[in-house]
C-alpha cells in the first residue's frame, strides 16, 4: 500500500477568497490544471501570499513530491513537482505523495501510477462514487503497487530521472522554437501525451483544420498524418503547413488513388461520389462531396441524388446506408486495416 511507501499523503485547500486571492507572484498554488501525466503545466499557475501559504502549512510541497489529481475530469493525472515551482502548496484537488526519505522512489511511484493497468484501477475507484469522479485519502493510502527489490528501484530512479530531465529539456526547446518561429502546433488526439503537452490545439482532423483558419501564426505544424496536413492547407491556404513526420500516412486514405476512382465513376456515371475526409487531396479532386464521420448522414440526406458512391471506408458507408435506406449505395472494398482487425470478442474482452 502507498501508506507504507510514503511519509505524507494529503491534499490542500483553496485560500479564502478563491481566485480573487491569487497574486501575480508569491508562493505557488498547484491546481489540477497544472498536473498532467509525467508533465507539469505552468499555464495558469496561481500564486498566493506568504500569509495565505502559512494557512496551508500542512500541505507544503517539497522537492521530488509526486502530485496526483484526485477529483474531476483530470482525476488520476500524475507528475513530479518541478524544482522551480517551489515554494508551493496544493489545493483540494491535488494530493501530495511523498516517498519516505529512506526510499528514493518518486519516479517509480509516478510511472507506476501512470501505467495503463493502474490507471484503469484508479479510474474504477474514482468512478465508484455517487457524484463526480473522486479519490479520497484513505483510498490512496490503501492503493497497492508492486515494489521490486531496493536495488532495482534505485537503478530505475537513476535512469528515469535522466530520461525525464531530457524530456523536459526537449519540451523547453520546442516551446522556445515555437515562439521564435511563430509556429502553431496542431496535434491529433491519437498522439501521445508528450506531443499533446506541447501542442497549442488538439482535436480531430477536421476540427484542427478549421482552427488553422483562425490562428494568427503564419506557420502551422501538424502532428498527424499527411491527409490531415493537406486538409489544413485546403482550409487555410495562406498558411505555411508543415507535417511533423513527412512519411506519416494513413493506410485507408492512401489505399485508393485518383485513377481507380475515375475508372469506377465511368461505370457509375449517375452516382454522386462522396468521400470520407480521410482521403488524400488528390483523391478529393475527383469526388463531389467530402464528409466527416459525424456529418456524413446529414450531408448525404440533403444530396439531390438517390445514388451514392461512398469511398473509401466501407464500414462508415455501410452504417450511413442503413441510416438512409431511401438511397442506393455503392461501396468499394476499403477501410481502416486496424478497424478491420477488431472483432466483437475484442471489444467484450476490453470491457
Amino acid at each position: 500500500p502507498l501508506k507504507q511507501l510514503c511519509s505524507k499523503i494529503g491534499s490542500g485547500a483553496t485560500p479564502k477568497g478563491g481566485k480573487t486571492a491569487y497574486q501575480e507572484s508569491g508562493v505557488s498554488l498547484v491546481r489540477s490544471t497544472n498536473v498532467f501525466d509525467y508533465a507539469f503545466s505552468y499555464d495558469d499557475l496561481a500564486h498566493i501570499s506568504d500569509k495565505q501559504a502559512d494557512q496551508l502549512s500542512n500541505v507544503v510541497v517539497e522537492a521530488n513530491d509526486v502530485l496526483f489529481n484526485i477529483t474531476g475530469v483530470s482525476v488520476t493525472r500524475c507528475c513530479i513537482v518541478p524544482a522551480d515551482v517551489l515554494p508551493a502548496r496544493v489545493n483540494q484537488h491535488v494530493m501530495i505523495l511523498r516517498p519516505k526519505t529512506a526510499m528514493p522512489m518518486s519516479y517509480y511511484i509516478m510511472t507506476t501510477l501512470c501505467s495503463a493497468e493502474n490507471k484503469a484501477k484508479l479510474m474504477g475507484i474514482a468512478q465508484s462514487g455517487s457524484t463526480r469522479e473522486a479519490i479520497n485519502k484513505q483510498e490512496m493510502e490503501s492503493f497497492s503497487i508492486p515494489v521490486p527489490p531496493a536495488k532495482e528501484v534505485q537503478d530505475f530512479e537513476i535512469k528515469a530521472r535522466g530520461l525525464y530531465e531530457s524530456v523536459i529539456r526537449n519540451t523547453d526547446e520546442i516551446m522556445r522554437l515555437k515562439k521564435e518561429n511563430d509556429v502553431c502546433i496542431l496535434a491529433h488526439l491519437y498522439q501521445n501525451d508528450a506531443i499533446l503537452e506541447v501542442a497549442d490545439y488538439t482535436g480531430d482532423s477536421f476540427a484542427l483544420a478549421k482552427l488553422a483558419q483562425t490562428v494568427p501564426n503564419k506557420t502551422v505544424l501538424m502532428c498527424g498524418v499527411r491527409f490531415m496536413a493537406e486538409t489544413v492547407k485546403m482550409l487555410a491556404p495562406d498558411k505555411r503547413v508543415l507535417l511533423s513526420n513527412p512519411d506519416a500516412g494513413c493506410p485507408m486514405a492512401e489505399q485508393m488513388d485518383r485513377e481507380v476512382i475515375e475508372q469506377v465513376k465511368e461505370n457509375y456515371t449517375d452516382y454522386t461520389v462522396v468521400a470520407y475526409i480521410n482521403t488524400t487531396a488528390e483523391l478529393k479532386t475527383v469526388c463531389d462531396v467530402c464528409v466527416t464521420s459525424s456529418s456524413a448522414e446529414k450531408v448525404i440526406r440533403k444530396i439531390d441524388n438517390d445514388k451514392i458512391l461512398f469511398i473509401p471506408d466501407c464500414n462508415l458507408g455501410d452504417y450511413v446506408s442503413r441510416q438512409v435506406p431511401d438511397k442506393t449505395f455503392k461501396l468499394l472494398s476499403g477501410g481502416c486495416p486496424t478497424h478491420a482487425r477488431l472483432t466483437a470478442r475484442d471489444v467484450q474482452a476490453a470491457k
